[in-house]
């Protein structure tokens, strides 16, 4: 498959985004790179590094996925490839030892070898976060790519406010510390929601705004002039205007909907493939595609050759192993809206029981369960996955997916009391810690309510002194006395 091309106006916008890479990186700071869905934004940090690494610049990158199961995913990749490159200069030991906290939770690799102080305090990760990456400018100066924010999870974005606010000034406002590291985060702005988060990324002391457009109409005059498509027009057309019309005419409403007419055109087994990625969310090999889908491992991989040559699809190395995912990753989006939702539902159970069979991470394996045709085949999983959220300061991943379950468990529970009853009530137990870490005190008291409905008469007492304790915290101390 031939790369993505630039365009002229891209190759302007990449100049732009080099020249102010270059500046930003002479004392250190935030570049947020903002746009509307598929403008061009992961292309163009795609160029930005393949012109830094031949420079000698350290480059770490990070991409967000839709469905990542992990807190803090887009910044898991960094930190290994960050002690990739302490390695042969014989300081990533040392960089363990020193940011025990934050890596433990960056690298999983390294929970069960490395010993972490028992915390709670979010704040703590970030400022370990913050010190490592302080450190590891002092050996190289880093820039951090961060791509397609507005996937990432809540956590991981908490994580990326804090290094936009905090990582080149501690205060929180601009000094004359030189820390000569770049934060380039790219982001969509074409939603409220985005909108929100690259206003608040760009308030920053030390951060700076790029924003990546499509075409004006004098642009797309400009860049059409010169297509090699436009001579398959003039052919098409005999140059006869009433024709022209006709084929313009012809056009899909948007590409989303060229995309979906492209896809209905495939052979059934392409089809499926293509479903099964844009449900997976994550780049993946022929023979885990070919267990979820139940077909051999050598059609499925001669399938997604042809989606390759097709352009749907791109494939890299990774590890030794051959991954595929969508060329272009918005494409995901789209081709979901276009499955059904019994499909989604049974392309969920099928990862997840593929994922069962390779002892995937508890979280992963709670994601698609309880998406999938049997919801409850995720409930014990969730409980497993939201224990270690808490002790990884996963406070928002836990509380989204303990509200993902506890539907599903209430409605089991319902049925056969056991052991669906007792998942609930653990359940909401954690949804109380993870509400009471977040700071989201009154979230907490509404699960700690619900605890006290489904209490018995054993658990009862511990159920009070935690509302208790979250009532004093909020400053009700006659209230929590009254409770305890």
């Amino acid at each position: 498959m031939s790369e993505p091309l630039l365009v002229d106006g891209a190759r302007r916008s990449l100049e732009a985004l080099l020249a102010l890479h270059g500046r930003v990186a002479e004392s250190g700071g935030v570049i947020v790179l903002a746009g509307q869905r598929g403008v061009g934004k992961a292309l163009l940090v795609t160029e930005l590094r393949k012109l830094l690494v031949p420079q000698g610049r350290l480059v770490l990158l990070g991409r967000a996925e839709r469905t990542a199961t992990q807190p803090y995913a887009l910044l898991q990749e960094p930190a290994t490839q960050a002690l990739a490159f302490l390695e042969p200069r014989g300081l990533a030991e040392q960089f363990i030892e020193r940011h025990a906290l934050a890596l433990s939770v960056l690298v999983p690799a390294l929970q069960a070898t490395t010993v972490v102080p028992a915390s709670r305090d979010k704040t703590a990760f970030l400022e370990g976060l913050r010190a490592f990456l302080v450190d590891l400018a002092k050996v190289a100066p880093p820039t951090l790519l961060l791509t397609d924010l507005h996937a990432a999870d809540d956590d991981a974005r908490d994580a990326v406010r804090f290094l936009a606010r905090h990582l080149f000034s501690p205060d929180g406002k601009d000094g004359d510390d030189l820390n000569p590291g770049v934060l380039v985060v790219s982001g969509r702005s074409d939603d409220d929601a985005g909108r929100a988060l690259v206003e608040d990324l760009r308030e920053g002391p030390r951060s700076q705004l790029f924003v990546v457009e499509g075409l004006s109409r004098d642009g797309l005059l400009s860049y059409l002039a010169t297509h090699p498509l436009l001579d398959r027009l003039l052919a098409a057309s005999r140059g006869r205007p009433e024709d022209v019309d006709e084929l313009l005419e012809a056009l899909p409403a948007d590409a989303d909907a060229l995309l979906l007419q492209r896809v209905s055109a495939l052979e059934p087994r392409c089809q499926r493939i293509v479903a099964a990625l844009a449900v997976l969310g994550r780049p993946v090999g022929p023979e885990f595609l070919a267990a979820v889908l139940g077909d051999a491992t050598a059609d499925v991989a001669r399938a997604l050759a042809t989606l390759v040559e097709a352009r749907l699809l791109t494939r890299r190395l990774h590890n030794g192993e051959l991954l595929f995912s969508f060329a272009r990753p918005h494409h995901a989006e789209a081709i979901v809206k276009g499955v059904s939702d019994a499909e989604i539902r049974a392309l969920h159970l099928a990862i997840g029981v593929a994922d069962e069979a390779r002892e995937a991470p508890e979280e992963r394996l709670a994601f698609h369960f309880l998406r999938g045709t049997d919801p409850q085949r995720g409930l014990s999983h969730a409980v497993a996955a939201v224990e270690r959220l808490l002790l990884t300061f996963g406070y928002g991943s836990a509380a989204e997916m303990v509200r993902r379950a506890l539907p599903v468990a209430s409605h089991a529970a319902d049925l056969e009391p056991e052991p669906y009853a007792r998942y609930r009530f653990d359940l909401l137990g954690q949804l109380v810690e993870a509400e009471r870490a977040r700071g989201h005190l009154q979230a907490a008291l509404e699960a700690v309510e619900r605890l006290r409905g489904l209490a018995s008469s054993e658990q009862m007492p511990a159920v009070l002194r935690r509302q208790g304790e979250l009532l004093s915290q909020r400053g009700e101390h006659r209230e929590a006395l009254d409770v305890l």
